[in-house]
This record gives structure tokens, sequence and C-alpha cells, in this order.
């Protein structure tokens, strides 16, 4: 699409792109789940908004080329990679852990804190930025130049990632009810089993890539 293309179809790409990175359910995606089944619609709300504000923040450094984040990820991506899947294994190990309990409804605290969880944790995690930058050369896409450009390119991701997590909680609450303790532990295991096999994964991932050994994933 070039980049004097109009406005509003503009903006509609960006959603669209905004949507396709957002929408593979990875560990952000797991921790949105179990805090929407823990407390809530509005839980799970703050959680992908978290997401969205960090996977808009992600595209506008992919797309418009900002040069001192791309130079700090290109140094230290292995670093921050390396924090973000240590962080996810210890919440995966406290949910793994959490016993049976009634849905709590949270603080203010307790929504800012799902909120702040999922922008440094999404933030912390090089992939989406190179996914975005996949999207941008694969199908040639291009902004339009200037404030209004830099705006529809930021507001669109935003919207088209946040349309993901809106859908995707809004579905986990609909399909909620009031489950068994037992069944309540097996949800917790599952979840916390699946975000601490992504971590180790991704460590397994920045260990060779340190030794030079080619990645077998």
């Amino acid at each position: 699409m070039e980049v004097n293309s109009p406005l509003h179809l503009e903006f509609l790409r960006n959603v669209g792109i905004g949507f396709l990175v957002a929408a593979p359910v990875g560990p952000i995606g797991l921790l949105c789940i179990h805090r929407t089944f823990r407390h809530g619609w509005l839980a799970g709300l703050c959680a992908g908004l978290g997401a969205a504000t960090a996977d808009s923040l992600c595209g506008l450094i992919a797309g418009t080329g900002i040069k001192g984040i791309e130079i700090f990820l290109r140094h230290y991506i292995d670093l921050v990679q390396l924090i973000g899947s240590l962080i996810i294994i210890i919440i995966g190990v406290n949910i793994y852990r959490k016993r049976p309990t009634y849905r709590e409804c949270p603080s203010i605290h307790g929504y800012l804190s799902a909120y702040g969880s999922t922008l440094v944790l999404t933030l912390a995690t090089p992939a989406t930025i190179l996914a975005f930058i996949a999207i941008f050369f694969t199908f040639k896409v291009f902004h339009a130049p200037g404030f209004h450009g830099i705006m529809l390119l930021w507001t669109g991701i935003f919207t088209g990632s946040l349309l993901w997590w809106l859908i995707l909680i809004t579905a986990v609450v609909l399909f909620d009810r009031e489950f068994t303790d037992n069944q309540q532990i097996l949800i917790n295991r599952i979840i916390g089993i699946c975000l601490i096999v992504c971590s180790v994964l991704l460590l397994t991932k920045i260990t060779l890539s340190f030794y030079h050994v080619p990645l077998p994933f």
C-alpha cells in the first residue's frame, strides 16, 4: 500500500496489523486469561490494555525506525529476553501453586498491576517488534509522513491489538462458570505449566544463540 493511500484505509490497515500481531495466544494471552478467570472482565481488560499499549509502542518503533531503541535492542536483546523469561517463570510458578478461591474484586492497585505487568512483559519480548518489522517488510507497508502518519500508525495498531484482547477476554467470560476446587487447581496448573514451558524454551534459545549453536526452533 502506498504512502498516499486514503487515511481511513491506512488506519484500517494498521488496525489489521495490530490485530494480527496480538492474536497468537502466548504467555501474555495466558496471563490475560488467568486475570479474567480470577478477577473478572475488567481486570482482564486492564491486562489487555497493557498489552495493547506495548504492541502499539513496538509497532511505532518498527514503523518509524527509532534508531536509539533499535540499537539498544540489537545489543541487549538477549538480556531483555532473559529478564522477561525469568519474570514469566516466577509468575507461572505462582499461578501453578495458587489454591482454589472465589472470584476476587481487585482494588485500583490491582487493576494498575494488571495493566503494568502485561505492559512490561510485552515490552520485554523483542519478538513483538520483530513481528512488526517482518510484516512491514513482507507487505511493503509504509506510513504517511509527519505527525498525522505517526498518530495513524500508533492509534491503528493500538485499536487492532485491543480489539483482539476484547474478543479474547469476552470469550473467557462467556464460557466462564463456577468451577469446582479441583477444576480451579487444574486450570491454574495448566496455565502455570504453559507459562513455564514458554519461558524455558526462550531461555534455551538464548543459551544456544550465546554459544552460536544452530537453533532447532
